[in-house]
């Protein structure tokens, strides 16, 4: 996804539902139509916070959310926490690491925050 304006105006904003006054930007990225729906949110301080609900599809052969599942939506958090300070400009990640502390399971709200330090 592209960083900027363009961005923030191709981003829809949930009327209804579990995930009113949430945004996402679905139809932007396949990988990530496929893997989510993954919504994001902004407070009134500009902080993000990004959510989605682990369903059947996000589970490995145990019965807990795959480990790409997870990484996938921490990718969609990195963008969609630093798209602002993108300015316009393309961005890709280039190294992502994880360290899982504990298994998600189907109706599990999983949720994410962050900050742009550099």
């Amino acid at each position: 996804m592209d960083g900027g304006a363009e961005v923030s105006s191709s981003s829809r904003l949930v009327e209804t539902g579990e995930w009113a006054g949430w945004r996402t930007w679905q139809g932007m990225d396949p990988f990530e139509d496929q893997s989510g729906p993954f919504y994001f949110r902004e407070d009134e301080t500009g902080r993000v916070t990004c959510a989605f609900r682990a369903e059947p599809k996000h589970m490995n052969g145990g019965g807990f959310m795959h480990g790409g599942c997870m990484m996938t939506f921490a990718d969609f958090c990195l963008f969609a926490i630093a798209w602002r300070d993108l300015a316009g400009s393309h961005a890709v990640t280039v190294s992502l690491n994880g360290e899982f502390v504990g298994p998600a399971r189907p109706g599990d709200l999983v949720t994410a925050t962050g900050e742009v330090v550099r």
